[in-house]
């Protein structure tokens, strides 16, 4: 499904294409209700599906007045993003902290991982996510939320 996410992302690929393609077996039908074609990275695909398959309910892609798109918003307030190795320094680093501190000020709880987290210690990044969504933090409406549509 990273694959398939990424081919998307990349135009390598139209949506209806991959989807076709996977609908030929009953394993790419399972497959296919993983696929999210507005994924915009791997890492992002990762954390995605292992969620996914842990029944937590969330989006890809979320635009935010004032911020911009966030990789995953989990239940209502908590963002989840996901940090390729380009993104630790410089003016992408700058950016990031400008749109948590955004997020925050808007009442989103905001949990930025790195690429070894993902890579290296999903099931710790996955163990702290799942306390976080016990405690129902994810679910209180952020105040002042503006949404806006997906993509």
């Amino acid at each position: 499904m990273v694959a398939a996410d990424s081919m998307c992302n990349l135009r390598l690929a139209a949506e209806d294409e991959i989807l076709g393609v996977l609908q030929g077996t009953a394993i790419g039908r399972r497959a296919a209700l993983l696929f999210d074609g507005s994924s915009q990275s791997g890492l992002e695909s990762i954390a995605r599906i292992a969620l996914l398959r842990r029944n937590v309910r969330l989006q890809s892609q979320v635009r935010i007045d004032g911020v911009g798109r966030v990789d995953l918003l989990i239940g209502e307030r908590l963002v989840l993003e996901l940090d390729g190795k380009q993104w630790h320094v410089g003016a992408g680093y700058e950016e990031d902290r400008r749109r948590d501190l955004a997020l925050v000020s808007l009442g989103y709880l905001v949990v930025r991982v790195a690429y070894r987290q993902v890579i290296e210690n999903w099931r710790e990044v996955e163990h702290q996510l799942l306390t976080i969504i016990r405690q129902r933090e994810h679910l209180r409406t952020p105040s002042g939320r503006k949404v806006g549509d997906r993509r």
